[in-house]
């Protein structure tokens, strides 16, 4: 049986998880400019980075923020995963 999360927590956690996820898409998107002002590389080189970068953080974003609606305790598990990437400080 799985345990459930009170309504407060599960509105804090909601709370939360909309500010990580800016603050990661804010990262992403840092890192995207980086990339493409990257005049060292071709556009062709920088092109292929900032797509690389993209489809990594895709699935870093699958791991970190997707979960069911459900007040389950799983999603209780993405706060530890989100600090582990330094978006929470």
């Amino acid at each position: 049986m799985r345990s459930q999360i009170k309504e407060t927590d599960w509105k804090l956690f909601r709370k939360l998880h909309d500010i990580t996820l800016e603050r990661f898409c804010q990262m992403t998107l840092a890192e995207v400019n980086r990339l493409t002002a990257d005049n060292s590389r071709s556009h062709h080189e920088r092109y292929a980075a900032v797509d690389d970068l993209l489809e990594q953080r895709s699935k870093e974003m699958g791991l970190l923020f997707l979960f069911h609606s459900s007040k389950s305790y799983m999603p209780m598990m993405k706060p530890l995963r989100l600090f582990r990437t330094g978006i929470t400080g």
